[in-house]
């Protein structure tokens, strides 16, 4: 009975080592057999935080993978998002993170979305998955997690311009959703998450022009912002920033390029826009 049982005990150790990966050391493998999933990955996030161990990143992504995950554990992968390589990143990270977008356990969505930020240079072959969860979540914490994936869509660039309507989708939902969230609205990101992306068309123009007019002030701002950003200098856009604009709040701060293009307005032929131009510089000193 005891060989039969050494041998079993043999059988799991191996596949444990080829679930894991050849770089799991011992010492991070359950110490009770009765431990259970989320008690692993947790003692797994500790061992990785305490020692750097890779073995135990390896083993930890596995059980991610394989749904077995917690805030904990998503948590760790955001602090680690440097170190992991593109192989690690793209079929076990990134994939978990998706999955924990729609996990039952708040603390688990919103790890998941703010991880999802670290990532963002790997999430474009899922840009589909997360447009589709900005159409479709229906959680309690929707506004906050959607907050993160905007951003992280941002982060993406101008190869995430295929989530631009979903984006606009947010900026045309009802203020009253996002009373007293402030800079902080999801709609407020989503405009600054386009500006990011990029944009040349005069649709978009038009349509970030009507946004100044919002009710919401901190949209009224990043709208202008946007704007100016991407090149559509107008007296209205300059006007409304200067109005708005919120020192060191990251969704109204123009790019170098942008700053150059309103100082250069101060030049302008109309002089309603160079009047424009000179107030927004003087706040932007304050």
């Amino acid at each position: 009975m005891k060989r039969t049982h050494h041998y079993i005990g043999v059988i799991i150790l191996i596949i444990m080592l080829i679930v894991a990966g050849t770089e799991w050391r011992p010492r991070v493998m359950a110490q009770d057999s009765n431990e259970d999933s989320l008690a692993v990955v947790d003692r797994l996030s500790d061992e990785f935080k305490r020692s750097g161990d890779i073995g135990a990143l390896t083993s930890l992504t596995n059980l991610i993978h394989n749904e077995k995950f917690g805030p904990n554990a998503l948590g760790t992968l955001t602090l680690l998002a440097r170190k992991v390589t593109p192989k690690l990143a793209e079929s076990l990270i990134i994939p978990a993170l998706i999955g924990g977008l729609n996990d039952p356990v708040i603390a688990t969505r919103r790890e998941a979305a703010i991880a999802l930020e670290e990532y963002s240079s790997y999430i474009v072959p899922v840009l589909p998955a997360l447009t589709n969860f900005l159409y479709h979540s229906q959680y309690a914490d929707k506004l906050m997690v959607d907050y993160f994936v905007i951003h992280a869509l941002g982060r993406v660039g101008k190869k995430a311009s295929p989530a631009i309507p979903a984006l606009l989708r947010i900026v045309d939902w009802p203020d009253k959703d996002f009373a007293n969230f402030g800079s902080l609205s999801p709609r407020v990101a989503a405009v600054a998450a386009i500006n990011q992306i990029g944009f040349s068309d005069s649709a978009m123009r038009l349509r970030l022009e009507r946004a100044l007019n919002d009710t919401d002030p901190f949209v009224r701002g990043a709208s202008a912002s946007a704007l100016i950003d991407n090149g559509f200098i107008s007296q209205a856009a300059l006007a409304t920033l200067s109005q708005t604009i919120v020192p060191h709040n990251i969704e109204f701060m123009l790019t170098p390029v942008a700053l150059q293009s309103v100082r250069d307005a101060t030049s302008n032929t109309n002089s309603a826009i160079q009047d424009a131009a000179r107030t927004l510089l003087k706040k932007l000193k304050k």
